[in-house]
């Protein structure tokens, strides 16, 4: 394997992968041992993205607690009291039944569907973690495992063969799609807006099934679904994010916020698309700034730039105030050593802050906002100015939190 074929499949990039190899050697290395050690990288992974593995080693590979927890997740009876021995044979044979299969495709979420297709043809390295925070589901319920060098992401040959076999049923297939379309949709719904009118959504939903939709059945539909999604839950006549739960005053505000703008945002086809295989939206453009300069300033103990980037993304769009994130960040993350570093490093948050979509802003970024105050009345400077600002008297996320915490 070379590097543009490790670029075309994993989307890693050349450059940086020599880089990083430099980083790992040290200024002493010469160039020709940096390619050295890189092609001897890449001939080590050819060999182990095409290793195939049966399930009785992959379960091998985990910990009992490990197994017991997929035990739990299948709701699986009789396990706890087993051995080791015991429970892995239990998993190997409810894994090997054909109809676990069956009954797992349908629940498959559209990414879901494409990591296991590519797991069919390779092994996964785990480069970063952004295929462990899409896997989630599919290693918990003993679809896919990780290598006895916990390195590679694998599917097992008998799980291989049953997938396969499932992908090319019809029957399953238009159940998949339609579960697809209900999760994306759900999913999309709170990612942007934390709260959504579930009688809105449904009448999205139904514009691309062709057929009506209640939110009774929709309801039913993620009580049902096998793979359970802790993404949302419906409560009054709304889909809620999880992150929620715990903060019902958070809710009330964003549905007060939601009906004085009236004016929720909804994403294109496309946008629905990437979210629904990547699980979260970073423009990489946007990004490409904090990429650059965050791993010479951060302690590595937290995670690695994805992880960072994830955390950032998620606080900005569910209402951390500006000052408080810079703030952890600064504290717990980063280590600058010069007023020109913070500087610099804040100059770029501000800009990923004022183009990402939040709960507060109806999932509008705060420069979509001004874009969309500006051309409703050029005349009201300030509104046009300040995105959040607003003649109602909505309390935002932030303001309530404050409020609280007094």
């Amino acid at each position: 394997m070379n590097l543009e074929e490790l670029e075309q499949l994993f989307h890693v990039n050349p450059d940086e992968l020599m880089k990083m190899m430099a980083d790992t050697l040290g200024p002493d290395a010469t160039q020709e041992d940096v390619e050295a050690a890189v092609m001897e990288m890449m001939a080590n992974v050819g060999k182990m993205i095409s290793q195939p593995y049966i399930l009785q080693d992959c379960l091998s590979y985990l910990s009992k607690e490990d197994m017991l927890e997929v035990a739990k997740t299948l709701k699986l009876s009789g396990y706890s009291k087993m051995r080791k021995e015991e429970l892995q044979h239990h998993l190997h044979n409810t894994l090997t039944d054909s109809k676990f299969m069956m009954d797992m495709y349908p629940a498959l979420t559209n990414g879901e569907i494409e990591i296991l297709k590519q797991l069919c043809v390779l092994n996964i390295p785990l480069i970063s973690t952004d295929i462990m925070f899409c896997t989630t589901e599919l290693l918990r319920h003993g679809l896919c495992y990780l290598d006895e060098y916990g390195k590679h992401l694998v599917i097992p040959e008998e799980l291989k063969e049953l997938f396969l076999t499932a992908d090319r049923n019809p029957v399953l297939q238009a159940k998949q799609k339609e579960n697809g379309i209900l999760y994306d949709f759900c999913n999309t719904a709170v990612y942007f807006c934390g709260v959504y009118p579930v009688a809105d959504l449904c009448d999205r939903i139904q514009k691309v099934l062709h057929r009506p939709i209640t939110e009774q059945e929709l309801i039913q539909w993620h009580a049902k679904s096998l793979l359970y999604r802790e993404e949302f839950f419906f409560k009054n006549g709304y889909i809620v994010a999880t992150a929620l739960q715990q903060t019902p005053e958070d809710i009330i505000a964003l549905q007060q916020i939601q009906k004085m703008k009236k004016q929720i945002f909804w994403p294109d086809a496309e946008t629905m698309d990437i979210l629904s295989i990547e699980q979260w939206l970073i423009v990489e453009k946007l990004y490409e700034p904090f990429w650059d300069m965050a791993p010479i300033l951060m302690d590595n103990e937290f995670g690695d730039v994805m992880s960072v980037s994830r955390f950032v993304e998620a606080s900005i769009r569910t209402g951390a105030p500006f000052d408080a994130l810079m703030g952890f960040l600064s504290e717990q993350i980063f280590a600058f050593d010069s007023i020109e570093e913070i500087d610099a490093f804040a100059e770029i948050m501000q800009n990923i802050w004022n183009n990402t979509p939040m709960w507060e802003n109806c999932g509008y970024s705060p420069n979509q906002m001004k874009a969309l105050q500006t051309h409703k009345n050029t005349a009201q400077k300030n509104s046009a100015n300040n995105p959040n600002a607003s003649n109602s008297n909505v309390i935002s996320l932030a303001e309530r939190r404050a409020k609280k915490n007094k």
